[in-house]
């Protein structure tokens, strides 16, 4: 079962990193896509993250939103390396989360879930009337990465606007990379204890677990991850403006975690492309493209409510050897 896991690991990322830039590389709309799919699956799997540790939130666009506005910032003003500021980004992105962690994360359930929404939408209006950074016009004419050189060698090639492989092949590895330090998180103390905080938190409080901070720790490595997502999104679109966040791109991040199974590691990336796809795919009949779309999506919720993964439950023959393969535990 193991050597399976491993196999099928290299099977997804050898289609994902060689099979789709070889078949598509020539169709930008369909790159764009499988770009804009792999930025949602690292926002969705930050939202999977937070719930782990025992708090459902609707506000991880405003860490997007932060990240973007913060490498804009960096290179348009101040003049940064875009491969300066992406990091960057992301970590005041953490700073940014650690700070208003403390006051929001004291509270639980539906009332986070609130605050969570509403922070969202308080930092969206501050931007539209906050001048420096362009209020309702936003931020434009933001410059593509550039090149890396080391003496005469190019290491890293400029970005161009014709091709989007760059793009797809930088997203890709920010992808991979969360997935593997997610993985990791899983499986390490500090994941188990982020469960226990889910399961009960009265009970590990008991135990002396300092539940508010391990949640801030949680919220504050989500952010990170966005704050990247905004980074990449700011240079690969090159203007944004406040309402390029809006709460239902929160809403989505939710649903995408949800229908593709929360429960597991893969289950946001699989939601993302799945839901994604299915929207591209609804564009012949877009008369009713709506209407089937949202059909499609309750009968996901109503028949799986664990997300598509919980599919092994209606067929445990080979349901149970896949569940092993993808459950986070």
């Amino acid at each position: 079962m193991k050597n399976l896991k491993w196999l099928m690991v290299v099977a997804l990322l050898a289609i994902y990193l060689v099979g789709i830039p070889y078949v598509w590389r020539d169709e930008r709309y369909v790159l764009h896509v499988f770009i804009l799919c792999s930025q949602l699956s690292i926002v969705a799997l930050t939202v999977r993250l937070i719930f782990i540790a025992g708090e459902l939130t609707f506000g991880q666009v405003a860490l997007v939103m932060f990240g973007a506005y913060t490498s804009a910032i960096l290179v348009k003003k101040a003049e940064f390396s875009f491969w300066i500021a992406l990091p960057m980004a992301g970590a005041m992105t953490t700073l940014f989360a650690a700070l208003i962690g403390y006051p929001i994360l004291r509270l639980k359930g539906t009332y986070f879930c609130m605050l969570s929404l509403i922070l969202a939408e308080v930092i969206r209006h501050a931007a539209r009337a906050w001048n420096f950074v362009g209020a309702v016009k936003g931020m434009y004419a933001i410059p593509r990465p550039e090149a890396v050189k080391i003496g005469s060698f190019t290491l890293i090639p400029a970005f161009g606007t014709a091709d989007r492989l760059p793009y797809y092949y930088l997203i890709a590895f920010l992808l991979i990379l969360t997935l593997i330090v997610f993985w990791r998180l899983d499986r390490s103390p500090l994941g188990a204890i982020f469960r226990a905080l889910k399961q009960d938190d009265a009970v590990a409080a008991s135990i002396g677990v300092n539940v508010i901070g391990y949640r801030i720790v949680a919220f504050s490595i989500s952010a990170f991850f966005a704050g990247l997502v905004g980074s990449f999104s700011a240079h690969y679109m090159t203007v944004f403006y406040p309402d390029s966040f809006s709460v239902w791109n929160s809403i989505y991040y939710v649903l995408y975690a949800f229908i593709g199974g929360i429960g597991y590691l893969w289950g946001p990336v699989v939601g993302c492309f799945g839901i994604t796809w299915l929207w591209e795919f609804l564009q012949p009949i877009e008369e009713y493209q709506m209407m089937v779309f949202a059909a499609v999506i309750i009968i996901v919720i109503q028949f799986l409510p664990g997300g598509l993964f919980s599919l092994e439950h209606y067929f445990p023959s080979w349901g149970n050897k896949l569940g092993r393969l993808f459950r986070s535990k």
